[in-house]
């Protein structure tokens, strides 16, 4: 993994603009349209997990995000595909999540981009994922937002 935003906010307007830059840097390449896409966002509950998707969504035309916590996951439509946001608030079976993991990759085609936000670090997850993002709380209510991103394999099979 290589970091390519790495970033004090201190406020949340500063940790949208995070989501909106991974966005239009993902947009921007288009490569995004030649495979499945699955971003892993880490930091503990309350840390702006989805103020980071609603910049994120925003930039893909999606102007309504909720938090999908008490759902696990809610599916929205953008340039004839969709962005799958996830959160992994209620699961601590590791095996489990693994097998739920494989079911909703099969649902995800070409193009689409699955938001993972979780407050704890999966390796197995981790693994999966071609953008990792760690957000951690610093004094003063501010907030470190890092963004790494794997290097780059097309239509390679992840599970």
């Amino acid at each position: 993994m290589k970091i390519i935003y790495n970033k004090i906010c201190l406020k949340s307007i500063q940790t949208k603009m995070a989501g909106i830059f991974l966005a239009q840097k993902i947009i921007f390449t288009n490569l995004y349209k030649r495979k499945k896409n699955i971003i892993l966002i880490q930091g503990s509950m309350g840390i702006g997990k989805t103020i980071f998707v609603k910049g994120f969504a925003q930039k893909l035309g999606i102007l309504r995000i909720n938090s999908p916590s008490f759902n696990f996951f809610k599916i929205y439509n953008f340039n004839n595909n969709k962005l799958f946001h996830m959160d992994l608030f209620r699961f601590e079976n590791n095996s489990k999540l693994v097998f739920l993991l494989e079911e909703v990759f099969e649902y995800l085609s070409t193009g689409d981009i699955l938001l993972i936000e979780s407050t704890y670090l999966n390796n197995e997850i981790e693994k999966l994922c071609d953008f990792k993002i760690e957000i951690k709380f610093l004094k003063c209510n501010s907030r470190l937002i890092t963004i790494e991103q794997k290097k780059l394999q097309i239509n390679k099979k992840r599970l």
